[in-house]
């Protein structure tokens, strides 16, 4: 076939000229981004007393002075309610005795002794007969006649609870006197 063109020569390849050959493409990796530079992470350190045997005895030498302090304080409540208590006794009056139980008190004669602060048998039996006779005596002639000579041996034998003994001897008595 024989077209009539020609074909045109292959371009001769110099031998001197070596051929470049494309090398194989290597990829580098992309680049990484670098990190930033972080502040290095400090963990807080726990940081622990150190275990000792000292605060265990103070702790317990302040508890045992404050119960001290405690039991003081109630000591002295009680010490104040003792006195308290002291004080009532000493202005409670006496229980009063019926002092007409005695021959020849009556109940205005009664009234006047425990007007002079004579409120029991065993407080007429240690009182002076000058004393009643003077009790009687400011009291008005109505009052002054009266003999109190026994009055006290009679209130000692009520006072002692000796009453068989007290009837026996008031029957004696006439108006209380001997």
């Amino acid at each position: 076939m024989d077209s009539g063109k020609t074909e045109a020569p292959a371009p001769e390849i110099k031998a001197e000229e070596p051929a470049i050959k494309a090398e194989p493409k290597v990829e580098e990796p992309a680049p990484k981004a670098e990190p930033k530079a972080e502040e290095p992470k400090v963990e807080e350190a726990k940081v622990e007393a150190p275990k000792t045997e000292a605060p265990a005895p103070v702790v317990e030498e302040v508890e045992e002075v404050e119960e001290v302090f405690e039991e003081i304080e109630e000591i002295e409540e009680l010490e104040e309610i003792e006195l308290e208590e002291e004080e009532v006794v000493a202005e409670a009056p006496a229980a009063k005795d019926d002092l007409k139980k005695i021959e020849g008190i009556g109940p205005k004669i009664a009234e006047l002794l425990n007007n002079a602060g004579i409120v029991t048998w065993a407080q007429l039996s240690t009182t002076a007969v000058d004393k009643i006779k003077g009790i009687l005596t400011e009291a008005g002639n109505r009052y002054k006649m009266h003999d109190p000579t026994s009055w006290p041996r009679q209130s000692q034998l009520a006072a002692d609870g000796e009453w068989d003994k007290l009837k026996e001897w008031q029957d004696a008595l006439d108006g209380g006197k001997a």
